[in-house]
């Protein structure tokens, strides 16, 4: 029995969640989440078809009525930054679901590659000790799923954290040591949504539509179009190449070995095999960062974006 890949079993269990019709946010609406101070907030998420959902938050209550498909959206009403923790909570007949401690400030979402994606825990005396220092309630992320589907996904998971020297670890440097300073600056709660992946070039992070609609983009999508064409056989040569390479050289330590070798003798170092471009799935193909990492974040109320990316695209196929 073929296993089922993760993104496939991901996609299974949101829809058969949605066709039983259990009342549900949207992924980033977790507990400890951070709205958009002095905006519009939209808050989203699926029940049953025609359902009439009240949410209440922060002394507001609104109405809505889900599609056809089961989602419902609707907004709370600009309000100004608090620290108080307070309960986002949605009602559809006797069915509600309720998000605690969620605070009002600035939202920043913090996307491209890695630059972006390297984390605290980058060796790096600086990075060591800010991560003894971590302790800010005030502060907080949210990382969004690795997942890039050939089409825009509509939910992500994950959950927001508050800045602990635990939790920091994970977190994007860039996106904590930005948000860090904002929020003792202004004072206010600080939401910074990470969603970025190493090695990806532009392409991936624009979605369909505008790729094909710009010129410009026409050699990278034959290129990855050829690249489909061709992956079965380059896979094959790509698995071959790396049990050879295994042989020869079994741990990091035998290919240690062997650069130091090469060094001494003016030569490269030894690289292992790359997989083939063009696998379904990869977070290099067109709009598969888009899809995946930011659709479902559509249309989350944000300060502003900060975007680290463009070495990807320094170099030619």
């Amino acid at each position: 029995m073929k296993s089922v890949p993760p993104l496939f079993f991901l996609g299974w269990l949101l829809m058969a969640t949605r066709l039983e019709g259990a009342l549900t946010f949207a992924g980033i609406f977790t507990d400890q989440a951070v709205l958009q101070r002095e905006a519009a907030v939209p808050v989203w998420g699926w029940a049953d078809p025609g359902a009439e959902i009240v949410l209440e938050f922060a002394g507001q209550k609104v109405t809505t009525i889900t599609g056809s498909d089961g989602k419902w959206i609707t907004k709370l009403a600009a309000m100004a930054a608090s620290a108080e923790p307070r309960v986002l909570k949605i009602t559809a007949g006797d069915q509600s679901l309720t998000r605690s401690e969620v605070l009002v400030g600035d939202v920043w979402l913090c996307s491209g590659q890695s630059n972006m994606d390297a984390s605290m825990s980058t060796p790096s005396p600086v990075l060591r000790e800010a991560i003894t220092k971590a302790g800010n309630p005030h502060l907080r992320l949210f990382a969004t799923l690795n997942q890039f589907p050939d089409a825009p996904v509509q939910d992500t998971t994950g959950r927001w954290e508050p800045a602990t020297p635990e939790t920091v670890k994970r977190w994007t440097a860039v996106g904590y040591l930005f948000g860090l300073r904002i929020q003792r600056e202004l004072g206010v709660p600080v939401g910074i949504v990470c969603s970025a992946r190493g090695g990806t070039r532009i392409e991936t992070w624009l979605p369909t539509a505008m790729l094909a609609a710009n010129p410009a983009n026409q050699f990278f999508l034959q290129k990855h179009a050829e690249a489909v064409q061709r992956f079965p056989e380059a896979m094959a040569d790509y698995q071959k190449a790396s049990e050879e390479f295994k042989r020869q050289f079994p741990n990091a330590k035998a290919i240690a070995s062997e650069n130091q070798s090469r060094r001494e003798r003016g030569e490269q170092p030894i690289r292992q095999p790359r997989e083939p471009a063009g696998r379904p799935g990869s977070a290099t193909n067109p709009a598969a960062c888009y899809n995946g990492k930011i659709a479902p974040l559509l249309p989350y109320a944000l300060k502003g974006v900060l975007w680290y990316q463009g070495e990807g695209n320094v170099f030619g196929f």
